[in-house]
């Protein structure tokens, strides 16, 4: 089955190209696409868009509507837009992204934490926040895990030991 890896362009991204890489790397069949939201990248997801261009596999740039790629029920989804230090829900072509995602009937594995969920206060807009099948999440579980609103988003989740200073 493909992997689609959709990226946003903070650290959570960053991971996304990682994953992009290693998947690649062994074997299986990846499109990496990436959310440019904003020109202001962080250090972290640029060194991985060129180690991942370094090997010969490039990001696509989803610019508009029609960039958004197909999504067939066979595909894996790897979400990896935003992470914990979301504070408004996603609006404009990010929105429409989770919309065909949440509507795909595709398996979603978040990276860290479901993109357009908060970690400190409700969910505002429910239909801008991507439904999990799976959510893996670093070091240690995230509050927002534990309340039972949102249990559609999260999914089943596991933690990843990532050798974080307690």
């Amino acid at each position: 089955a493909p992997f689609l890896v959709l990226c946003g362009i903070g650290n959570n991204g960053g991971d996304g190209l990682v994953i992009s890489r290693l998947l690649s790397a062994a074997g299986f069949s990846v499109k990496c696409f990436v959310l440019e939201f904003s020109k202001r990248h962080s250090r972290d997801f640029d060194i991985n868009l060129e180690r991942l261009r370094e090997m010969g596999v490039e990001a696509i740039f989803i610019q508009n509507e029609s960039d958004i790629p197909a999504m067939s029920q066979q595909a894996w989804i790897i979400d990896a837009i935003f992470g914990t230090g979301l504070n408004r829900s996603p609006e404009g072509l990010v929105r429409k992204v989770i919309l065909r995602v949440n509507d795909s009937g595709c398996r979603v594995i978040s990276i860290d934490f479901p993109s357009g969920l908060f970690s400190q206060a409700p969910v505002a807009d429910p239909q801008a926040v991507i439904q999990a099948s799976l959510t893996l999440t670093f070091q240690q579980p995230k509050l927002a895990f534990l309340l039972p609103s949102n249990s559609d988003f999260v999914g089943r989740w596991e933690i990843l030991a990532i050798g974080l200073d307690p």
